[in-house]
């Protein structure tokens, strides 16, 4: 409960999305900073017992009256020059600090002449003799929050008025009627200052990249129950991120960066129910989202870091636990991706018209999130994949036909095919991005940050069509031909040298070995005509392999191997419009291809998943779709 605004509000929503919280919601307002006038969640469960902490405090200070103990044990937090108080008080405080021994003392008080069945009758109206049970519909046909806005106005008298009237606490949030929407009245124009929305643009254009910005919030323990939730019925969400009782991260979509701010957030909620970690626990869990003010949210976990902060912060002790437990993170994100782009979760009761298939679209760093399990030193954590924003699920007959336009990502990340003529964002981009994210892992656990950092040196060593050195993982080279219609795309040769660089490094085992052969060989690859990525239902079964053969106690002894260079072949490659006009403006000299001949260009990217491998079951793609 906090005091009502004096200003009124649109009708946001908080909607529970992976569980319902055992508390109410009031003080996930306030401790975000919103009026009570956004809802309040449906479940609670108040506690009998006082001795019960679970971030409660427990009441010794008896003697002092009713409004000098709300205000001592109220809630702080931070002035939001919105006209509230600064405090709140969760619906399970409340419970605590009004007992049934408190309220009968106070109504004795203003009560004098009234029989004793009155005030039974009056107490009983105010504080319910049982506590609902866990999960059970919040009953609003009490008192309890009007009798502690009273007692704070020194008007604890005026509750058997409210009381004989028929109001209880649904009446709440009592809010000053806005003139531009009293009954009868000639509305303005202009937008209502108190309602602080924007007026929607007609068209407003996409940038790249900061789609969203997240903070860290405070949501008091008695203002909701995820935690016991989880870690009751979903143990094993519970057990992979140990949820927080206090500190949460919340994500906000960037309304000026987008075209469609709804859209945009549905999507994204659409995608982070049916990918999540009750599915896989390598996925983010969404625990709530709510709307406000034109403000879309999403409620998650907080997380300690995300896997770039990760890297560069921790020094990996190069032992066969770390090893182990790269492998571990490494089989468990593959896993994660194979769910997102062949979710058979969601196929149990469709026909195979109507299966659907889904990719990330934004592998990297950044959206690969570190949960500390905190308790036991010697556990490493957990890596979960994040930000779904990007992510597609699309029909069987159309997966492939998404055209590369748009195209986003992690710049250092990016694939070929964004810039080649007919290039889609298949499941298969997915592919060449993790295998940068997971080259850049075993680099890590090879030599740190320090040896990442010379990786990121040695791919800035060639211009990319934009006439600034780049470090993606391939290079666009000329072909040594009279005519300029067709180019060459090719894997870096200084990331074809940096995989022997690896080899040959004195700590590299058998499993860094293996891992590296299937990065190089079946993911960072440009494909031809003649020669695709591997797909992640290989690729889950490969690297579960790799994870559990860590079980030999040999796969993490050091064995390092001399590995012969041989330069990349590279693909004829006709590039988009957009790519030669980036070079022609830039004034970009491309560098000729020199190597053998280069593999027949890909011609039918729209056929990509136009295959049938083990675990998927996929049919010929049908047409556009963006």
């Amino acid at each position: 409960m906090s005091s009502p605004p004096n200003n009124p509000s649109p009708n946001p929503s908080i909607v529970v999305h992976l569980v319902k919280p055992t508390g109410s919601s009031d003080g996930l307002n306030s401790a975000l900073e919103l009026p009570t006038s956004v809802g309040t969640a449906k479940t609670y469960t108040p506690p009998d017992d006082e001795n019960e902490t679970d971030g409660l405090p427990i009441i010794t200070d008896t003697d002092l009256d009713l409004a000098r103990l709300l205000r001592i044990h109220k809630v702080p937090i931070a002035s939001s020059g919105s006209g509230t108080d600064g405090g709140f008080w969760p619906l399970k405080l409340l419970h605590r600090i009004l007992s049934r021994d408190r309220v009968q003392r106070e109504l004795r008080i203003h009560y004098k002449e009234h029989t004793n069945d009155e005030l039974q009758r009056l107490l009983n109206k105010i504080r319910p003799i049982h506590n609902p049970k866990q999960g059970s519909v919040e009953d609003n046909t009490h008192c309890i929050r009007i009798f502690a806005l009273l007692t704070l106005c020194d008007k604890a008298e005026d509750i058997e008025s409210f009381i004989n009237n028929g109001h209880s606490d649904d009446i709440l949030p009592v809010t000053k009627q806005c003139t531009c929407r009293r009954p009868n009245s000639v509305c303005s124009c202009g937008v209502c200052k108190q309602n602080d929305r924007q007026l929607t643009e007609i068209d407003r254009s996409t940038r790249e990249g900061g789609f969203a910005f997240v903070s860290r919030v405070k949501i008091h323990p008695s203002s909701h129950g995820f935690r016991d939730v989880l870690q009751e019925n979903i143990d094993r969400v519970y057990l992979q991120i140990k949820l927080s009782h206090e500190v949460f991260a919340l994500k906000t979509l960037r309304e000026e960066n987008t075209r469609n701010h709804e859209e945009d957030f549905r999507r994204e909620l659409a995608q982070l129910k049916r990918f999540n970690g009750l599915v896989h626990n390598h996925l983010v869990t969404l625990l709530a989202t709510y709307n406000f003010r034109g403000k879309y949210c999403f409620l998650f976990p907080c997380a300690n870091c995300d896997l770039d902060e990760f890297w560069e912060s921790t020094e990996p002790k190069f032992d066969t636990e770390t090893v182990r437990w790269v492998a571990k993170q490494m089989a468990g994100i593959m896993a994660a991706i194979h769910i997102i782009h062949d979710p058979k979760h969601l196929h149990d009761k469709l026909n195979p018209q109507e299966k659907r298939y889904g990719r990330h679209g934004d592998i990297k760093p950044d959206n690969i999130l570190w949960f500390n399990l905190g308790e036991d030193k010697s556990d490493r954590g957990s890596l979960v994949i994040s930000d779904m924003g990007l992510t597609s699920f699309n029909r069987d007959s159309s997966r492939s036909y998404i055209p590369n336009k748009n195209v986003l990502g992690a710049p250092g990340y990016r694939p070929p095919e964004c810039d080649i003529e007919g290039g889609t964002v298949s499941r298969l981009f997915d592919i060449w991005t993790l295998g940068c994210l997971f080259l850049e892992m075993l680099t890590w656990l090879l030599g740190g940050q320090k040896l990442r950092n010379e990786f990121r040196k040695e791919r800035m060593t060639v211009k990319y069509i934009t006439g600034h050195v780049s470090d993606v993982f391939f290079e666009i080279l000329k072909m040594n031909k009279a005519t300029t219609e067709v180019n060459v795309a090719k894997v870096k040769d200084a990331v074809t040298k940096w995989f022997i660089t690896l080899h040959q490094h004195p700590l590299c085992t058998r499993f860094i070995h293996d891992a590296l052969d299937i990065i190089e060989k079946k993911m960072i690859i440009v494909m031809s005509a003649d020669l695709k990525r591997a797909t992640s239902a290989e690729l889950e079964i490969e690297f579960k392999r790799l994870y559990e053969d860590l079980t030999d106690a040999d796969f993490t002894d050091p064995d390092p191997q001399i590995r012969q260079y041989e330069s990349t072949v590279g693909v004829e490659a006709k590039l988009k419009s957009i790519a030669q006009q980036t070079i022609e403006e830039s004034g970009t000299q491309i560098l000729p291809y020199i190597g053998s001949k280069p593999r027949s260009s890909m011609t039918d990217y729209d056929k990509l998943d136009d295959r049938t491998e083990k675990g998927a079951h996929w049919t010929r793609p049908g047409g556009l779709i963006e």
